[in-house]
């Protein structure tokens, strides 16, 4: 059974119509290569062709501190342009990444990205209490990231 470590999330003001950004994030390889331009992932869909939908999956993996790393990403939501939610899992870890879009007007949306970790095995239990440790610097990448995103689009 899961257990629920922590959760997080961060939002962000765009001068884009929900339409517009929902078109961006939706194209999830390539929101994955913005993602780590450093190191870059590969991602590969595993379920699905076309545009995404609920029940796709991708196989992603890269290079980190730790070695090379692999998971796999499932659309749990696609109910554009207002919600996506996927589930990410890899190493004993779960996480539940829900994104919304709320438009605040004709040609500006608030997207928030709400985040939920689950430790899956008896080992990433173990884990836990360390990695909420990392709460405060999770919370600075996504919003980094959110920030990044919100710079892209109102160029």
């Amino acid at each position: 059974m899961a257990k629920r470590v922590m959760e997080f999330a961060n939002s962000v003001e765009i001068d884009r119509s929900a339409e517009e950004i929902f078109d961006v994030i939706s194209d999830l390889p390539g929101l994955f290569a913005k993602l780590r331009k450093k190191a870059p992932l590969d991602v590969e869909r595993t379920v699905g062709d076309g545009a995404p939908a609920i029940g796709d999956v991708w196989r992603i993996s890269g290079k980190t501190r730790l070695g090379r790393r692999s998971g796999v990403i499932e659309m749990t939501d696609f109910s554009g342009p207002t919600t996506m939610a996927f589930r990410s899992t890899g190493r004993g870890f779960a996480v539940d990444t829900v994104i919304t879009l709320t438009p605040q007007g004709p040609t500006r949306c608030s997207v928030t990205a709400q985040n939920e970790l689950f430790a899956m095995t008896i080992a990433a239990r173990m884990l836990s209490p360390a990695i909420r440790l990392w709460r405060g610097r999770v919370e600075k990448r996504l919003g980094k990231g959110l920030r990044r995103l919100k710079k892209r689009l109102e160029r």
